[in-house]
């Protein structure tokens, strides 16, 4: 799990406690130990960065694919990879076309 870490003290703990929240019940503890905290996400490998910021640092490096997550400040984004919330039906789907241009990368 890649988290950005801003500048300011609480980010990073504010993060930890939305781990705890809704992800631990689901997937365990190990999220939270796994957790990277990082502004740059681009250097990381993975098949999808869901995020809310319409533009992300160093998208032109990174091999993930990102699936926008629907806020008020991000609507007029038009994109074919959004995800409305973490109950989003379309999530899998969204990870499955994700996947399949991960390995496009990967391949070339």
């Amino acid at each position: 799990m890649l988290f950005s870490s801003e500048e300011h003290d609480t980010v990073i703990a504010e993060k930890i406690d939305w781990l705890e929240k809704y992800f631990v019940p689901v997937f365990g503890a190990w999220v939270i130990d796994t957790a990277i905290f990082n502004r740059d996400k681009s250097g990381y490998n993975a098949i999808a960065m869901i995020d809310d910021r319409p533009t992300l640092r160093g998208i032109e490096q990174a091999v993930w694919h990102h699936i926008i997550f629907s806020q008020s400040y991000n609507r007029s984004i038009d994109t074919e990879f959004r995800l409305e919330d973490w109950r989003d039906p379309s999530l899998e789907d969204l990870l499955v076309r994700a996947r399949s241009q991960y390995r496009l990368v990967q391949t070339h």
